[in-house]
């Protein structure tokens, strides 16, 4: 059997750009998904079942800006702190776990603050 599921472990997850421009409309975690750590994720899970996955060959590919900050930005910036990705990962959850408390205040509160432009007809 072949799995087909991605690996979204916080390594993947450090190396997405959109976690470096912060454009993902839903936060800054563009894949958001259960606690793994940092080494296995899903390859450790596949392969401690003997499970058998493919690897997308454009993981590979410095055609893409993912592939050049996880192959060479990540390494350069780990030579200055070894733990970068671990702070990079609870960055990530932090500002997750704050964009849901913004946007549950902000919709609870929103329509007691705000009246309505449209005029009575």
């Amino acid at each position: 059997m072949i799995s087909r599921i991605p690996d979204h472990t916080a390594p993947e997850r450090v190396g997405d750009p959109r976690l470096i421009r912060h454009s993902s409309d839903k936060g800054w975690d563009p894949h958001p998904s259960p606690d793994r750590s940092l080494e296995g994720g899903n390859r450790g899970f596949l392969g401690s079942q003997k499970i058998s996955y493919l690897t997308d060959p454009s993981n590979q590919s410095f055609l893409y800006l993912r592939n050049r900050v996880r192959h060479e930005l990540l390494p350069l910036l780990q030579r200055y702190n070894p733990g970068i990705r671990r702070i990079l990962v609870q960055m990530a959850d932090l500002f997750r776990a704050e964009e849901e408390f913004w946007r549950k205040h902000v919709d609870e509160k929103f329509p007691t603050v705000v009246r309505s432009r449209r005029k009575m007809v």
